[in-house]
């Protein structure tokens, strides 16, 4: 991971919600997607938000796309090289912004309370993006999944990401997962910049209009050729 100056996120509007933005068919097992803001005062100008998903029977991958044309993505410098992952909770002390790092997860937003350390398997291939990985100020294009054989069921609200955005950050952010082999269908969201917070769950498309979010649909990638572990 690349460095980036000592200040946080400002996501524009995260938001993932399995009944407003594009119901997921009841036949599936991801039952919805969500988001959390995370309140911290350690760089200005940024925000952070959790990503959620919600899900009946076993947990089997997640892709997650994060495209900016404009602002950045924080990444804390000092986990560089291994900070897409939940980070320690031992540089908490040391270097605070550590808390806030962007990264992917299993569970928890450290590496102690998550239920385990995720596996990657290349980009997000069924959201448009690449067959391989990027994690860096100005993308995110990610495959993961529980590896050898943790099992993680019947989960409401799990955390899979940390996002952490500038306040200038406009862009689009896709997410999928699937359980029990089910994959869900895409949600895409519009980041727009001066929200300032996540819009914890929005219950009328009028709202969704208000703040400029915007739900769009990807056809998903063709199952063959992908690898073990991408959803």
């Amino acid at each position: 991971m690349t460095g980036h100056r000592p200040s946080f996120l400002l996501l524009s509007a995260l938001l993932f919600s399995g009944t407003v933005l594009g119901s997921i068919p009841a036949a599936a097992q991801v039952t919805g997607f969500s988001g959390r803001v995370v309140p911290q005062d350690e760089v200005p100008a940024f925000v952070t938000c959790d990503v959620l998903v919600s899900f009946t029977g076993q947990l089997t991958g997640v892709q997650l796309l994060v495209e900016l044309t404009s602002g950045s993505i924080f990444q804390q410098p000092v986990l560089e090289g291994g900070g897409d992952r939940a980070p320690s909770p031992g540089f908490f002390g040391v270097f605070p912004a550590a808390e806030f790092d962007t990264f992917i997860t299993l569970g928890g937003a450290d590496r102690i309370s998550s239920d385990t350390i995720p596996g990657f398997a290349g980009g997000a291939v069924n959201l448009g993006g690449q067959s391989t990985r990027t994690f860096d100020e100005s993308l995110i294009d990610v495959a993961f999944f529980p590896p050898g054989g943790a099992q993680i069921l019947d989960q409401t609200e799990y955390m899979v990401a940390r996002l952490t955005l500038s306040d200038d950050a406009f862009g689009e952010i896709s997410v999928l997962a699937s359980a029990n082999g089910v994959v869900s269908d895409p949600v895409v969201i519009g980041l727009e910049a001066g929200l300032g917070f996540c819009i914890p769950e929005p219950t009328t498309a009028a709202l969704i209009g208000t703040v400029g979010l915007a739900l769009l649909r990807r056809p998903l990638a063709a199952a063959s050729g992908q690898r073990p572990g991408q959803v």
